[in-house]
C-alpha cells in the first residue's frame, strides 16, 4: 500500500512579540478575545424587549455570517461575560452605544486560498516555537464584567467555543486543558481569534447550556466537551446549529453528523498491541476487560485483529467495576486448579518411585506451582489505576510468568509509576510516542508551576488545529473537508487525522514498561498511508 508523506515543506512564520497576561476568573464562562490593540469597541443595549426578540427567532445575522439559533430557548448561564484581550486590552461593553459594521480590506483576509490543500500542522509544530517571547504575567490583565450576551463579532473575528468541567469532579483536569488551550491559543492564533469558554460542569445539563451560549455568542466550532453522555447530549443542537465539534471523548460510537472524537481511542490501540504481539509470535490470546462499553469496544476489536493478524481468542473473562478480589477471576483464567492438580499428580507418581532420576524430578517439582504453561501466550489487561495494580499482583501467585505470557496492555498504561507494579516490568503497551509531548510538558511545568494532567495534550493540539483551520477562508475553514484533510497533522501526541466517520487516526508507538520509564520499542509513524476509497 502506498503511503501518503506529509508535507515537510518550511514555512517561516514570524511571530511579534506580545504580552502573555490572563486572569483566572471564578465564573462559570469565560472569554479569552486575541484581537488588535486598536479593535474598535464594541457594545449592545440588553433589554428586556430585544432578548425576547432574539431568543424567539430562529437565526441571527452576526455581520454578515449566519449563526443558526435553536428552536428551543438557549439556557443563559447565571454568569457573566468577559472578554480578555491577548495584548492586555479589555474590551468592555457599554449598554448606551451601538454595534457598527467594520471594513474589510483585502490585507485581513487569509493568505491560503479556498481549495488548497491544507498545510499540515506538523510545519507550524516545527516553525513556530512553543516558549515564544511573550512574558508570563497574570497581574497585568484588566478584567471587567459585562452583560450575559456577547456583541455580536466583527466579519474578520473567529469565535471558538471551548467546553471544559472547570468545576465539579473534574475540576483538576478541566484546568488543565484549560491552561494547555491557553498555550497553543498565545502560540498559533492570529488576533482574529476569540476562545470562548464554557464550564460543562462534568454534567450534560450544564454541556447543553454551554453549547447553546456558544452557538449564540458566534462560536464557528466547538471544543468538547470531555465526557461522551455530554457530546451525546449537545449532538442535536450542534447539528441543527451546522457547528461542528472536536470532543475530548474517546467513545468512537458518538462520532459522525459533524463531531469528531479527539480522545485516544481503545480501538485503535487494540489493533496496535494485537499486530505487535503477533509479529513476535503470539498465537493464542487472552484478554480481561470490564463490563462495560470501554470493555465491550476492547474484546470486539481484539476479536477482529487476531483474526487479521493471525491468532485466536482462548480466554475472554470480564468483571463488573465494582469487584474487589480479582483472584478467582485471575484462578479462572490461568486454568490454574486445572494445572495444579497436574502438578499434584506427577508429584505423587514420583514420590512411588524409588529411583535417582525420579527423585530429582520430584525435587525439582517441589520449587513450582503448576505444571504446563496457560492456556495463552499474551495475555490483554483492558485497564488501568488501582485495578490494573490489583490484577497485575495476582498474575505470579497464579502461575502466569511474564517470561511465557506477554502482558500487553491499552493507553490506560500510559500514565507516569505504571512500572511501579513488578508485574507489569517487560509488559507492552500502545500508546502516542511520549517524546513528542516532551516540550509541551516542560513549557507547562514553566508557565504552571505543576505538572500537566496526560489528557491536557488534546486540548492542546486541538487548539493548535482549529487556531491553523481559523486563518483559511471563511466557509472552508472549518468544513468537513478541512477538518478531515487527508495528510493529518502532528501534533503533541504525534501525528492524528479525522477520519471521514469522524473517528480520529492515530499514529502511536508501542512502549515497554520499565521500572522508572517506558522505553519505546517501536516507534510511531511520521506519515499516514493514503485513506482507498
Amino acid at each position: 500500500m502506498l503511503r501518503h508523506k506529509v508535507n515537510n515543506n518550511t514555512i517561516k512564520t514570524s511571530l511579534k512579540k506580545k504580552i502573555y497576561s490572563e486572569k483566572y476568573l471564578n465564573y462559570g464562562y469565560y472569554s479569552y478575545s486575541m484581537e488588535r490593540l486598536f479593535s474598535k469597541t464594541f457594545t449592545v443595549a440588553i433589554v428586556c424587549c430585544q432578548l425576547f426578540i432574539v431568543f424567539g427567532c430562529q437565526s441571527t445575522k452576526r455581520l454578515g455570517s449566519e449563526i443558526a439559533v435553536l428552536k428551543p430557548t438557549p439556557v443563559i448561564p447565571q454568569a457573566p461575560t468577559v472578554i480578555v484581550n491577548r495584548i492586555n486590552n479589555v474590551r468592555p461593553i457599554s449598554q448606551e452605544t451601538t454595534i457598527t459594521k467594520p471594513t474589510t480590506t483585502n490585507k485581513d483576509k487569509t493568505t491560503i486560498k479556498l481549495g488548497q490543500p491544507l498545510p499540515p500542522l506538523e510545519q507550524f509544530f516545527q516553525n513556530i516555537p512553543l516558549h515564544n517571547d511573550m512574558p508570563f504575567d497574570e497581574k497585568n490583565v484588566n478584567i471587567q464584567p459585562s452583560s450575559y450576551q456577547l456583541p455580536a463579532s466583527d466579519v474578520n473575528t473567529v469565535r471558538v467555543g471551548l467546553l471544559l468541567p472547570l468545576s465539579g469532579a473534574n475540576k483538576k483536569l478541566g484546568e488543565a486543558m484549560l491552561q494547555a488551550a491557553k498555550l497553543a491559543l498565545f502560540a498559533f492564533a492570529d488576533e482574529r481569534l476569540e476562545l470562548l469558554v464554557h464550564d460543562t460542569k462534568g454534567t450534560e445539563n450544564a454541556a447543553v447550556a454551554a453549547a447553546q451560549k456558544a452557538i449564540f455568542d458566534g462560536a464557528q466550532i466547538i471544543l468538547g466537551p470531555m465526557f461522551s453522555s455530554s457530546v451525546k447530549a449537545i449532538a442535536p443542537i450542534t447539528l441543527e446549529a451546522g457547528i461542528p465539534v472536536i470532543a475530548f471523548s474517546s467513545d468512537s460510537t458518538i462520532a459522525g453528523n459533524g463531531v469528531f472524537i479527539m480522545g485516544f481511542t481503545p480501538g485503535s490501540q487494540v489493533r496496535h498491541i494485537i499486530r505487535f504481539a503477533a509479529s513476535k509470535g503470539a498465537k493464542s490470546f487472552a484478554v480481561i476487560a470490564p463490563k462495560n462499553a470501554y470493555g465491550d469496544t476492547v474484546v470486539k476489536e481484539m476479536e477482529r485483529s487476531t483474526e487479521v493478524f493471525g491468532g485466536a481468542i482462548s480466554r475472554i473473562e470480564f468483571y463488573d467495576i465494582e469487584t474487589k478480589d480479582f483472584s478467582p477471576l485471575i484462578r479462572d483464567i490461568a486454568n490454574y486448579e486445572t494445572r495444579r492438580a497436574s502438578l499434584l499428580a506427577e508429584r505423587e507418581v514420583l514420590s512411588r518411585a524409588e529411583d535417582e532420576l525420579s527423585k530429582k524430578a520430584l525435587k525439582r517439582l517441589e520449587k513450582l506451582q503448576t505444571i504446563g504453561d496457560p492456556p495463552f501466550d499474551a495475555l490483554l489487561l483492558a485497564e488501568g489505576g488501582e485495578r490494573l495494580q490489583a490484577i497485575a499482583a495476582l498474575l505470579p501467585f497464579f502461575d502466569i510468568d511474564p517470561a511465557i505470557v506477554r502482558i500487553l496492555g491499552t493507553g490506560q498504561w500510559d500514565v507516569e509509576g505504571i512500572g511501579a507494579e513488578p508485574a507489569l516490568i517487560g509488559g507492552f503497551f500502545a500508546a502516542p510516542d511520549p517524546g513528542f509531548r516532551v516540550e509541551f510538558e516542560n513549557e507547562y511545568l514553566k508557565k504552571f508551576k505543576a505538572k500537566p494532567e496526560r489528557l491536557a495534550t488534546l486540548s492542546y493540539d486541538a487548539t493548535a488545529l482549529v487556531a491553523v483551520l481559523s486563518q483559511l477562508k471563511e466557509g472552508y475553514r472549518f468544513s468537513n473537508k478541512a477538518i478531515t484533510d487527508e495528510n493529518g497533522f502532528l501534533g503533541r501526541d504525534g501525528i492524528f487525522r479525522f477520519l471521514p466517520t469522524g473517528v480520529v487516526e492515530r499514529g502511536l508507538a508501542v512502549l515497554k514498561v520499565q521500572r522508572h520509564t517506558n522505553s519505546v520499542v517501536v516507534r510511531a509513524p511520521e506519515s499516514f498511508e493514503a485513506l482507498i476509497n
